[in-house]
């Protein structure tokens, strides 16, 4: 049985709750309805770690455990907003990927007979150990061999540009590059990635499909692109393309853990388990978000002792993580029986 606890984790974010619905101010697809039949509003604005209002689209994620899952993109000023939500317990969760760590939060919409919009203030943070944004260039991968100089003088100035975040720059190097040698599948799969960071998702898919098309077995693209059609919910498409670039490469642990996500979203969950559990073990137990993962899938099946190990051996992973002391909230959380003492 599913059961209505928090399952993601807070990080960075403000929270409050007013009467008078918001989703006529900011309007257009924003104002998403979930078809919950409730008449609640969530909304919130996404900043940068400087404090600027984000002004790119980022993917917001509204999940409750009984209801599934609604996505929205924020607009040009950060904002989104979730329409229709009945009373309950929910995550706001807005993925970093590579610039920035995760975050969550958990939204109480409580029980009543008159509207209550509640808003959710998140400042993202620059993910730990993130390269930094001057690197030189690395040594030439196998993939660019036998490049063209000018292409690949083109791509290291994208890979630069990339680093310090600026990702349109980065799309105009490819561009050229892939204008000097059309036949370069890293070139499109790279600028694949830099649409993903934008969040322009349609475009990626063509930039990856392309990059296919000159090596369909190549293992980068195919896991960029079981990536994206994750973010899109076409998730029988995401699991048959992870699967390609686990054929690939075998030992992927990154593959691995979305194939995982992947098969979650399509709650296949034993299976999911096993790519999750594998994804561990392939990294060495160094990709730590798999155990966060892990919690979370135990916990959607009502298997807390589960959920609790999997959060134990995250904090002694991680325990300098930013959340650590809601982390252990909520394993405290876990471990009360209803109306009882914490076990």
């Amino acid at each position: 049985m599913l059961k209505s606890k928090l399952h993601y984790f807070i990080l960075g974010i403000s929270l409050f709750a007013f009467s008078a619905p918001l989703l006529g101010q900011i309007g257009g697809s924003l104002g998403t309805n979930t078809g919950w039949g409730g008449q609640n509003y969530i909304v919130g604005t996404v900043y940068w770690p400087s404090g600027k209002r984000a002004d790119t689209k980022i993917g917001i994620r509204l999940i409750s455990l009984s209801r599934s899952e609604i996505s929205v993109m924020t607009d040009d000023q950060g904002r989104f907003g979730f329409g229709h939500v009945p009373p309950g317990e929910y995550t706001v969760i807005v993925e970093g990927e590579d610039e920035f760590e995760p975050v969550s939060e958990r939204v109480v919409v409580e029980t009543g007979g008159y509207k209550l919009s509640y808003a959710v203030n998140i400042r993202l943070r620059e993910r730990a150990g993130r390269k930094p944004s001057n690197p030189k260039p690395s040594v030439v991968k196998a993939e660019n061999a036998g490049i063209p100089p000018t292409a690949l003088v083109h791509f290291d100035k994208a890979v630069l540009l990339s680093r310090s975040g600026d990702h349109r720059a980065a799309i105009n190097e490819l561009n050229q590059a892939i204008a000097a040698y059309p036949g370069f599948a890293n070139g499109y799969n790279e600028l694949g990635v830099q649409y993903m960071k934008l969040n322009d998702l349609d475009k990626a898919d063509i930039a990856l499909q392309s990059a296919l098309k000159i090596k369909p077995d190549s293992f980068e693209p195919l896991l960029n692109r079981g990536i994206l059609l994750l973010r899109q919910k076409r998730y029988a498409d995401s699991e048959a393309t992870l699967k390609s670039a686990l054929t690939a490469n075998a030992s992927s642990a990154v593959a691995q853990y979305y194939l995982g996500r992947t098969l979650t979203a399509l709650e296949r969950f034993d299976e999911a388990e096993k790519a999750l559990l594998l994804s561990i073990t392939l990294s060495g137990d160094t990709h730590h978000e798999a155990h966060r993962m892990l919690a979370n899938l135990y916990i959607a099946g009502g298997n807390d002792a589960r959920a609790i190990e999997e959060l134990e051996k995250y904090l002694i992973l991680v325990p300098g993580a930013s959340d650590a002391e809601n982390l252990k909230k909520i394993i405290v959380q876990l471990k009360t029986p209803p109306g009882g003492k914490p076990n």
